[in-house]
């Protein structure tokens, strides 16, 4: 899931999230110490949803237990907003 996470926000925001997946690695420790605000400036990121924000927050938790699973991920409110109801349009 983490790594998941790490191509979605590559794909959505087009760089890459942080260098390492490492508590000492600047980008990453933002995340890790709930520093969200600045981890979403410092990366450009201010612009994204409120529900992409929380999934990829989620995606990248230090502590694997507490990543979304995939029944979660395909439940959450970024998958599912209209632009992603794919069901909708046929």
């Amino acid at each position: 899931m983490f790594s998941f996470g790490v191509i979605l926000f590559i794909i959505v925001q087009g760089i890459f999230p942080f260098k390492e997946a490492r508590q000492e690695e600047y980008f990453y420790n933002l995340i890790c110490t709930k520093q969200t605000d600045t981890y979403f400036k410092k990366t450009n990121a201010t612009h994204l949803s409120t529900e992409f924000k929380d999934l990829i927050l989620a995606l990248f938790s230090y502590e694997g237990s507490k990543r979304p699973s995939i029944d979660a991920i395909r439940k959450h409110p970024w998958l599912n907003k209209e632009s992603f109801n794919y069901e909708a349009t046929r």
